[in-house]
């Protein structure tokens, strides 16, 4: 027999050892090295399968076989590049093959091009019409940009050919609940438990979905029992921030604290590549560089975008979902949902944050750079809207943009900003006491002192710019939003430049078909109430320790002491 015929059997038979010391035999021969990658995905050993597989593609480029087996050791391994390359690679070899599609989609996937793999998924889907794995995939590229009615959808048709599956079932449950469809988010947990009774994850939306139908008795049950058993950290931190808003409901405001307080160093174990620090660099570089009138004397751009977009700031937790959802609901209106465009545009120059060249390196650029980022922004928000947007005025809403002011005002001059302000104390209850996902800057969240230094980072930037920003500013207050509605929106649509319209009075009319991407999904479908302003009060004793450094920031918004 053939030795490395007979290293096939001994993998086959489970003989790792024998397999291995005959396939080494083998030397360059690509099925030696094909065998010897499939017994380091035997041991575990993903990145070292991933080399070798690599190598015997190199002299077998069109072996089926074996680039889908290159393409799953270069996913076990999370290298996504390469796993994208194998799998390219496969679908031009066998065109046919829907596995090969879903392979490259789940490789897209972990490359962060969700487009791309919406349409590896789709073409699986057209190849073997309801493929159950590839139907729960699609449905997670929709929900990951934002498009979670398309996949409720999905989920929906998948699960009308296998009712019983726990995996669509639990998708599906969490996809109702983001678009505010209670009850039918209910229905799926109920006929979920039905089937794994234990399904922590399903028994905590349950328990939310209580908490935002008012159970609170039901609620704090739910979360009770979940936190007296066994959850993985990730589970366990999310149980005791759910806890903590009942007790914030209930009026128990130092168990609510110590709650989330809990749940915050949870977070804090589990939060990997992510500097807060760096979010707070940004800001303080910021400061430190920008004057009045830098951009004074620049070559002005002859393309002026028309209508001139707002880009929406503030810091997180001032309210601005709510003015959102009233502005989206304008008809001349496009609002982002904090996709910003800004962001992919600025992306590469904020690189250079870390040596110090940014922000410092916009003055350097020309006329052409300052173009095509122009050009850069307008390809952005053109992928971003779609086409139903492109035609109206962008509101570009993502409030940390905010410390971007100083490259706003060279790069899109036409601009107009809104700022939202809320009560400082408030603002960093809030942002402590709330769920977001994590990055740079939220992870500041987790620790009331670094909140509210980055606070003070972030909006002691904003009063420089206050009184020397080169563009057109409207600011308003929260707590003013709350007092008179329409006033306040009126307010704000004149300096936007577009009429009132009564349907931004209206917007919780589109709620249960439209998802909102932020921690605040949840009151903005409720009616507008005072239940937030001075909402700190309680919290007191607990925010004794940085009230100090609001403080300057409390009188310069003209809130009591």
């Amino acid at each position: 027999m053939d030795p490395i015929e007979e290293a096939g059997a001994a993998l086959r038979a489970g003989d790792l050892a024998r397999a291995e010391r005959l396939f080494r035999a083998g030397g360059d021969d690509p099925r030696a090295l094909h065998g010897m990658g499939i017994v380091a995905l035997q041991r575990g050993d993903a990145r070292g399968a991933s080399r070798l597989l690599g190598q015997a593609v190199q002299r077998r480029p069109n072996d089926p076989a074996l680039l889908s087996d290159f393409g799953t050791a270069c996913l076990m391994a999370g290298e996504a590049r390469a796993a994208v390359q194998g799998f390219s690679r496969l679908v031009q070899v066998a065109p046919r093959s829907a596995e090969a599609q879903f392979n490259l989609g789940c490789a897209l996937g972990l490359a962060q091009r969700p487009a791309e793999a919406e349409a590896a998924y789709r073409r699986a889907l057209a190849l073997e019409p309801g493929r159950r794995d590839a139907a729960n995939n699609l449905g997670g590229v929709l929900q990951a940009q934002g498009r979670v009615a398309e996949a409720v959808v999905i989920w929906q048709e998948a699960l009308a050919r296998q009712p019983d599956d726990p995996e669509l079932l639990a998708n599906m449950a969490h996809g109702l609940e983001m678009l505010n469809r209670l009850q039918e988010a209910e229905d799926a947990c109920i006929r979920l438990l039905a089937l794994v009774p234990d399904h922590a994850p399903i028994l905590l939306l349950r328990a939310r979905l209580a908490r935002r139908r008012g159970d609170l008795a039901i609620a704090r049950a739910g979360f009770d029992a979940l936190l007296r058993g066994r959850l993985a950290p990730a589970l366990e931190a999310e149980a005791h921030a759910e806890l903590a808003q009942v007790l914030d409901k209930l009026g128990e405001a130092r168990p609510a604290f110590r709650a989330v307080a809990r749940a915050n160093a949870l977070r804090t174990t589990l939060l990997q590549g992510f500097d807060p620090a760096r979010a707070r660099r940004h800001a303080q570089a910021m400061a430190a560089w920008w004057r009045p009138g830098w951009t004074a004397g620049r070559q002005q751009a002859d393309d002026p975008i028309d209508p001139a977009p707002v880009f929406f700031v503030g810091f997180p937790r001032s309210g601005t979902t709510l003015m959102e959802e009233m502005l989206a609901a304008h008809p001349a209106l496009a609002t982002t949902g904090e996709r910003s465009p800004l962001e992919a545009v600025l992306a590469p120059l904020r690189q250079g944050l870390a040596s110090g060249a940014y922000p410092a390196s916009l003055e350097a650029l020309d006329a052409g750079e300052v173009a095509a980022l122009r050009r850069g922004f307008r390809e952005e928000t053109a992928r971003i809207l779609g086409p139903q947007g492109r035609a109206k005025r962008l509101v570009d809403k993502l409030p940390l943009n905010l410390i971007d002011l100083g490259a706003i005002e060279l790069l899109l001059p036409e601009a107009r900003v809104l700022v939202a302000l809320r009560d400082p104390r408030d603002v960093c209850l809030s942002c402590f006491m709330q769920d977001f996902e994590p990055n740079d800057a939220m992870a500041n969240f987790l620790d009331l002192g670094s909140t509210a230094a980055f606070y003070a980072d972030v909006m002691g930037l904003w009063l420089r710019y206050r009184d020397g920003l080169a563009l057109p500013v409207l600011d308003y207050r929260y707590e003013d939003l709350i007092g008179d509605v329409a006033g306040t929106v009126r307010r704000v649509l004149d300096f936007i430049g577009e009429p009132f319209d009564p349907a931004v009075l209206t917007y919780r009319d589109r709620m249960t078909s439209r998802y909102v991407a932020t921690p605040s999904r949840d009151a903005v479908t409720q009616p507008i109430n005072r239940k937030a302003i001075g909402r700190w009060h309680a919290y007191a004793e607990d925010l004794a320790p940085i009230l100090p450094v609001l403080a300057p920031f409390v009188e310069a918004f003209g809130y009591e002491v």
